[in-house]
């Protein structure tokens, strides 16, 4: 399991940053960079990652489970 760290992305025109741990994407439309960046990393630090156990590829599971559902049957 990766620590608990904020990665930064992209700093301009918008700021964008992802929690290395449960990939919670975060974002600031501040000007300066200095700014931006710090009000990532408040957001950062004020968030609490999702379970573990809820990763991506179930995501996707589920919901081509739900596509399938809404498919007609042949006959």
């Amino acid at each position: 399991m990766p620590k608990r760290d904020l990665r930064i992305v992209k700093r301009t025109p918008i700021a964008l940053g992802i929690c290395e741990r449960c990939n919670l994407q975060f974002s600031s439309n501040q000007p300066a960079e200095d700014d931006a960046e710090a009000e990532l990393w408040a957001e950062f630090d004020n968030h609490k990652c999702r379970s573990v156990d809820a990763s991506p590829e179930q995501g996707k599971l589920v919901s081509a489970d739900k596509t399938r559902d809404r498919l007609p049957k042949s006959a």
